[in-house]
């Protein structure tokens, strides 16, 4: 998001469908929530007619969303009229990051189950999204973004690779929990592929899991391109 937040042809949207989704999922908790229902418009149907589906006066939108956000609407056919990336996280880090931010975590938390689904719903009707492993973009920032602009249909930009820090206008009311480290970088700095942290006891099952959703989407990952 926040790589295509430098383009001067995007506009960038922080997962808009966030607080419809914690409308139709009251038993979700987020300890912002209020806030996250004060901040953007409840209703699904609404955002995506009045927003993902709206006027703009930039020719690229960049949507971020979560996976199971998707939950929060019933009629999906609007990602028939765009572009849908699947960005994922190697399992093991990312639910040592949920551990991290929330104390605990489950598969539903890391959003590869919807994404699964999302893939194969989307690919059986011509339309496939396109896959891109985030530490793949950490490794070769330059090659990756290139790579996904060749596939968007886009010019790429060596504007993607760098920002100010310190967060943006467009961040959701949840940054200040999530966003930390974001916040602090200035840009994709290459980063050698290092083992992840050891999961907690107990997360066995959960690991084995995700990574058997992460390897059906992985292999249809994007190269890097230079």
């Amino acid at each position: 998001m926040y790589a295509f937040a430098q383009r001067p042809d995007s506009s960038v949207f922080d997962e808009p469908l966030y607080a419809a989704w914690a409308v139709r999922f009251p038993d979700e908790h987020r300890v912002y929530r209020d806030q996250l229902l004060a901040s953007q418009c409840n209703d699904g149907d609404e955002v995506v007619r009045d927003l993902l589906m709206g006027p703009s006066d930039k020719s690229v939108l960049f949507f971020k969303h979560m996976g199971k956000h998707i939950d929060a609407i019933d009629d999906t056919s609007f990602l028939m009229k765009s572009t849908n990336l699947l960005l994922l996280r190697e399992p093991q880090g990312l639910l040592n990051s949920y551990i991290r931010a929330q104390g605990k975590t489950k598969v539903d938390d890391t959003c590869l189950p919807q994404q699964v689904q999302m893939y194969h719903a989307l690919a059986a009707q011509g339309h496939t999204p396109l896959v891109l492993v985030a530490e793949d973009v950490l490794q070769d920032p330059t090659g990756m973004l290139r790579s996904l602009c060749h596939a968007l249909g886009l010019d790429f930009d060596p504007e993607m690779l760098t920002w100010d820090a310190g967060g943006r206008a467009e961040d959701g009311v949840w940054a200040f929990h999530w966003y930390a480290n974001t916040h602090k970088s200035t840009g994709f700095d290459p980063q050698t592929r290092t083992p992840p942290a050891p999961m907690p006891a107990g997360y066995e099952g959960v690991l084995q899991e995700c990574n058997a959703l992460f390897d059906q989407l992985a292999v249809h990952a994007l190269k890097p391109m230079h």
